[in-house]
């Protein structure tokens, strides 16, 4: 591929993944690339990576967004209270 092909890539993958996530599945498949792996294999343990990194990240996520969701209760309650 050439340079632009590239950039374009990268570019839409980032908006399509997110940052996070297309950066990890480069860092995971740069890992295996270098491992003497079927492509079956490779694409098997890059999945397994990824899900376990970004199943920590959504119950941080999903923490983070109930902790928000208390506290704008909580605000909400207060002013309609004074």
């Amino acid at each position: 591929m050439n340079k632009l092909t590239l950039l374009l890539l990268d570019q839409v993958s980032t908006w399509v993944c997110g940052r996070d996530l297309w950066r990890s599945a480069q860092s995971w498949v740069g890992l295996y690339e270098r491992k003497d792996l079927s492509g079956a294999e490779k694409r098997a343990r890059v999945l397994a990576a990824l899900q376990e990194e970004f199943t920590t990240l959504g119950k941080t996520l999903a923490a983070s967004l109930v902790g928000f969701a208390i506290e704008a209760a909580l605000q909400s309650l207060r002013r309609r209270g004074a």
